[in-house]
């Protein structure tokens, strides 16, 4: 076994010396494939789409019978992506876009020459609606080609989002506050999304141009795929660096805002032969924008009713059960707080250890803050919680301080630091360094990931193993998605 102070050297070495070379090579060896690259961009940069301004309340029905619809051009040139690369679409699709001051809105007509094969089962929000007939819309409102947010809707009208950080890899999560409405037809089916901007961030320009792409999944014959943009097998709708542009939005208010949140709840429960219990909860969030891009967020006495049940797992392995966060208030700009490209093994920050013992019964949180953002190629997050003492856990102080500067079209390179104090004594810290090195023109068209971390953690009454890092490239492409990884935590 490798000692501590030699392995920590050794990845340091590794990762930095990787990364670098790896970005040279492809500078030096690869300027056909870069040029390829650029004429590629080129190819979607023309992929332009027009939102019209309108001044008059539209019907949210599912039906695409107002007269401002009737005055859009549709967009219709979608391309098939699955099971044939490149063909023409089987049945025709018809998207429009519209906005006023409050709110963007979609509508699409999917006409459909077999209706009666149209495949329509689910009916609940986040559920699989993904095996049904839908429409899928992705808005990347920075243009960083970093971050998107996925809005999907079936022909009954259900909902499922998600929040889109990388190349394949989201969250469903996430849960904006949206509205959709679909209908079947004769000849196919149709919807109408309402997506209020308080929902999105966006820069505070006075004209807005946006990533966007969309597509329509039909299930059947081997689950066809039409898609505006980025139609080849090694892309999709989650390569957000190919997404075509939607522009015209101009005069829009961001979410510069103060959002005030009370809540009360009283609950009273009585057993036979003992005194009547009563209980009385009471607190509130405030959540203020103080740019467009900056958002500060404070809490008291923290609400979480709301989140869902966990779903049991049996664990069998020497790691720790890590359930998913399900909790608003660390979901949102969850994904600046994601430290090395979000593996739960290799985290130095898991937001459920807040409020939650081991055994997942709450702690009161007594209060809290959150600042996130991004700016200038920054993404910057900090966050602060204060817990109440209960049944043998002390008051604990939480902080986590996040920076990550973005670099080329996909690439990283960011710190993260943690403390957790018990009673006003400092007892863990973490500090770690993550990276990673992404491209879709790696030998033309084929992706090409490189990311790594280094972590160490000083724990009081402990010394010692205290390291954690790793090394991965990976090759995620359609034809075949290879990786070759090296891990090791102490």
């Amino acid at each position: 076994m490798i000692e501590s102070d030699n392995q920590f050297l050794v990845c340091s070495i590794y990762n930095y010396l990787l990364a670098v070379s790896l970005i040279i090579f492809t500078e030096v060896f690869f300027p056909a494939a870069l040029a390829s690259a650029a004429q590629e961009a080129d190819e979607y940069d023309n992929k332009v789409i027009h939102a019209i301004r309108i001044n008059e309340r539209i019907k949210l029905d599912g039906i695409l019978n107002d007269s401002v619809w009737q005055s859009v051009e549709p967009t219709t040139d979608l391309v098939q992506r699955e099971p044939v690369e490149g063909q023409q679409p089987l049945q025709k699709t018809e998207v429009r876009f519209l906005y006023d001051y409050a709110a963007l809105y979609i509508g699409v007509i999917c006409h459909d020459s077999e209706p009666e094969k149209i495949v329509h089962n689910e009916l609940v929000r986040d559920g699989a609606v993904m095996y049904d007939d839908n429409f899928l819309v992705m808005l990347d409102t920075y243009s960083n080609k970093r971050t998107g947010w996925y809005f999907c809707i079936n022909p009954n009208g259900a909902k499922l989002d998600a929040v889109v950080t990388g190349f394949k890899e989201f969250s469903t999560d996430w849960d904006g506050v949206w509205y959709g409405e679909a209908k079947m037809l004769t000849d196919g089916w149709s919807a109408e999304i309402s997506i209020p901007f308080s929902t999105l961030r966006f820069p505070n320009t006075e004209k807005q141009i946006w990533g966007i792409n969309f597509c329509r999944v039909l299930p059947r014959d081997n689950f066809i795929q039409d898609i505006w943009s980025s139609w080849h097998l090694n892309d999709g709708m989650t390569q957000l660096t190919k997404a075509g542009k939607l522009v015209g939005i101009e005069g829009i208010t961001g979410s510069r805002q103060m959002d005030f949140v009370p809540y009360v709840s009283g609950a009273q429960e009585r057993l036979e032969g003992k005194a009547r219990d009563l209980s009385l909860k009471y607190g509130a969030d405030i959540k203020y924008g103080i740019t467009s891009n900056l958002t500060l967020t404070l809490t008291t006495h923290t609400d979480f009713a709301q989140a869902e049940a966990d779903e049991e797992q049996i664990n069998l392995t020497r790691f720790s059960i890590y359930y998913p966060e399900k909790r608003s208030f660390f979901l949102e700009s969850g994904e600046i707080f994601s430290f090395a490209e979000g593996e739960k093994q290799s985290t130095i920050f898991y937001s459920r250890t807040i409020g939650l013992t081991t055994d997942r019964e709450l702690v009161p949180i007594l209060a809290g803050g959150k600042l996130a953002g991004k700016a200038n190629g920054y993404e910057i997050g900090v966050l602060s919680m204060q817990t109440k003492e209960k049944s043998g856990y002390p008051s604990s102080n939480y902080s986590v301080f996040r920076l990550k500067r973005n670099f080329l079209r996909k690439s990283f390179v960011g710190i993260m630091a943690t403390n957790l104090s018990e009673n006003g004594d400092n007892r863990n810290q973490a500090v770690g360094m993550d990276y990673a090195f992404k491209t879709d023109s790696f030998m033309e068209n084929k992706n090409l990931e490189i990311d790594g971390y280094l972590a160490g953690t000083s724990t009081e009454g402990l010394s010692g193993d205290n390291l954690s890092g790793k090394i991965k490239i990976r090759l995620p492409n359609d034809l075949f998605d290879y990786y070759s990884l090296y891990r090791f935590v102490e």
